[in-house]
């Protein structure tokens, strides 16, 4: 049996170094382009041959049930390197869903409540109430699990 027998991914990316190109073009353009390879270089030496390995080959490859959740809007990874765009999807054990509904379709509040939302735009947020969590989307992960580990 294997050690992970599902997983959730939220807000991924198919690659770091992908990610790190892609944000660094915003700052310094084409000089981005010119230091990928040495970015790709140094993950190989410190993570070895793990070290440029994407995540849609190890979604592939794991043989379990995997749940992706993306937002439409999320602004911190970029179009060009979120998950969605390099999955298989063909793959029986793959759930996707992409969260096209405001305000909770940006990277880090597809799970916020409206209640914790309007907190955050508050000019002094309470921290209790700007991470309640939306109950339907914990709702769906927890179903996905139940209904990957076969759960009652």
């Amino acid at each position: 049996m294997p050690v992970v027998r599902a997983a959730v991914i939220v807000s991924g990316f198919e690659s770091p170094t992908l990610l790190m190109r892609e944000t660094a073009r915003s700052y310094v353009g084409f000089l981005a382009d010119v230091e990928y390879p040495f970015l790709a270089l140094e993950s190989k030496l410190v993570f070895s041959e793990q070290g440029n390995r994407r995540a849609s080959e190890c979604i592939k490859s794991a043989d379990v049930p995997i749940a992706v959740y993306e937002g439409a809007d999320d602004t911190v990874v970029p179009p060009s390197v979120r998950l969605s765009r390099y999955l298989d999807r063909d793959n029986p054990d793959l759930t996707l869903t992409i969260c096209e509904d405001a305000p909770r379709c940006g990277h880090s509040d597809l799970w916020l409540s409206d209640e914790a939302i309007s907190a955050r735009e508050s000019e002094a947020p309470d921290p209790a109430r700007a991470n309640a969590l939306d109950s339907a989307f914990i709702d769906s992960v927890l179903l996905f699990y139940r209904n990957a580990l076969k759960l009652s």
